[in-house]
């Protein structure tokens, strides 16, 4: 099963802290969240499912959170992911 987890550059991950409504509980820094999303990646995979690292542009993402009337929040963010996954898989 293909699992998609939001990816970040370090330009994205500054944009995001700067937009996201729950910006508090992001990571504080780009690399305590490349170490932890990295972490996420092998416990994906150790559970025999298949880790896709979605690469998230934030100003999209902040545009289709105002076209579907949603904060730019971790449950958006989510969606989102699922969102590009499902376009890009089927």
């Amino acid at each position: 099963m293909k699992i998609g987890i939001a990816w970040y550059t370090e330009e994205q991950w500054r944009l995001l802290k700067s937009v996201a409504s729950d910006a508090e509980s992001l990571d504080d820094t780009y690399e305590s969240w490349r170490k932890n999303a990295e972490s996420l990646v092998k416990e994906i995979e150790r559970t025999g499912n298949d880790p896709v690292k979605v690469s998230i542009d934030v100003r999209k993402l902040v545009e289709w959170c105002r076209e579907h009337n949603k904060p730019i929040d971790s449950e958006s963010r989510s969606e989102y992911v699922a969102v590009l996954l499902r376009q890009k898989y089927g």
